[in-house]
């Protein structure tokens, strides 16, 4: 045998593995997308209800500055005012 007959030899098992068809997806239930017909409320709160959250949170904060804004340098640059 040739170098070559050799090469495609050794790799025509490999070849074989990656034209075998990946496994078919597990079977879903049809939504109502899929069948054409518009869902019901009910459906899709019952579907999305476990997911709502409700978080409310009241404080206050003090908003900080950048403290290149103190430096005169900086200020003349940025056409902020100066400081009393």
């Amino acid at each position: 045998m040739t170098t070559r007959s050799s090469n495609m030899l050794a790799y025509s098992p490999h070849s074989v593995l990656i034209l075998v068809p990946a496994p078919l997806p597990a079977a879903r239930p049809q939504s109502a997308m899929s069948t054409g017909t518009q869902p019901s409320l009910a459906d899709v709160l019952e579907d999305v209800t476990p997911a709502v959250v409700n978080i409310a949170v009241r404080s206050r904060a003090s908003a900080e500055t950048n403290p290149l804004y103190n430096d005169p340098f900086f200020r003349c640059y940025f056409d902020l005012p100066e400081q009393q």
